[in-house]
């Protein structure tokens, strides 16, 4: 079965060293110069931000499921509206659990961890019986911080008004934060935080309730049909797993979604050549490509070269191995933050 592309990000370092010794007869003939070239990439122009895992407070434990639900659910729509490179909020979440090291803080071991040069942190509180308020800490690299409060009654819905206001915060408010394709109704907006919790603690399996009903009543908030094409291929139901993603390709090219096509095909070339089908795992990796150059997602760009090194090493394919890690290697270059990420 495939794993949630949370697992996906960067897992292949240690296999990068072994592959590196194996190709670099090939790289040294063909000329690194060359290699370095072999595929332009856009460079890095939108600025990073991460949401961290955010605090309960309300003293309700039937709301746990915003710590990162709620993030989530931001972080989907946030990269939906265009403008910002938004860190997977599962990501954040695996970087959150580690103490930090070399005399950082945490907040420093967080940026380090990600790459984020905005930082989102929130806490949700309880002001009456029925009334929440989402409490927000925007802070950028420069140490520039603003706070952002939201009240009501669906914390679901206080996540989603939320995102205009940092859109805002950061210069972005001339942009329209969810191009209409916000699940709106505090029911859904609620259905897809709580998958979104349950896929960033492992349950994938238990996720896939909630994002169906995203998909049936909101079927052109595309990340509803990514992330329930996620918990398919996790719960080793690949053939699922495989129509939902492709299902979403022609929806994503008539929303000019370039940056979630490219990771819909990361996701199915990952699961192809977990099947043992490097064929069809290199023809996805090819189509992913030019998508995530297109959307300037250069993390994404480096896991697809990284991913392409791998998958056409084991066809034997050593040219393109060799092309494909010499060009994840000069975006590295240009980016050492990603590599930390």
């Amino acid at each position: 079965a495939a794993e949630p592309a949370s697992v996906v990000r960067w897992r292949w370092w240690p296999a990068i060293a072994v592959l590196a010794c194996v190709i670099v007869a090939a790289s040294a003939w063909m000329g690194v110069r060359a290699l370095r070239h072999a595929v332009a990439v856009a460079p890095r122009h939108m600025s990073r931000l991460a949401i961290e895992p955010f605090t309960n407070a309300t003293g309700k434990s039937d709301l746990d499921w915003v710590r990162n639900g709620l993030p989530g659910l931001m972080g989907s729509l946030l990269g939906e509206a265009g403008g910002l490179d938004v860190v997977d909020s599962k990501q954040v979440v695996r970087a959150s659990q580690f103490k930090p090291t070399q005399g950082r803080s945490r907040e420093q071991q967080l940026r380090f961890a990600t790459g984020a040069e905005v930082l989102v942190s929130g806490r949700l509180t309880k002001l009456t019986d029925k009334l929440y308020e989402l409490i927000l800490h925007v802070q950028s690299v420069q140490g520039d911080a603003a706070e952002i409060r939201v009240d009501g009654e669906q914390p679901g819905v206080l996540a989603a008004n939320a995102v205009l206001r940092i859109r805002r915060q950061l210069g972005l408010a001339g942009r329209s934060a969810t191009s209409g394709k916000l699940p709106g109704d505090p029911f859904l907006a609620e259905a897809f935080a709580r998958g979104f919790d349950l896929q960033a603690r492992g349950k994938v399996a238990d996720s896939i309730s909630y994002f169906k009903l995203c998909v049936a009543e909101a079927p052109d908030f595309l990340p509803c049909r990514y992330y329930l094409g996620i918990g398919q291929l996790g719960a080793g139901d690949g053939k699922a797993g495989t129509q939902t993603l492709e299902a979403l390709l022609p929806r994503a090219k008539s929303q000019d979604a370039s940056r979630l096509t490219a990771r819909a095909l990361l996701m199915l070339a990952d699961n192809a050549r977990l099947t043992s089908s490097t064929t069809s795992a290199l023809a996805y990796l090819r189509r992913a490509l030019p998508f995530a150059q297109r959307s300037g997602d250069m993390e994404t760009v480096a896991q697809i070269q990284l991913m392409t090194a791998i998958t056409a090493h084991s066809a034997h394919d050593m040219k393109l191995s060799a092309q494909a890690m010499a060009a994840a290697e000069a975006l590295l270059q240009r980016n050492p933050d990603m590599r930390h990420a």
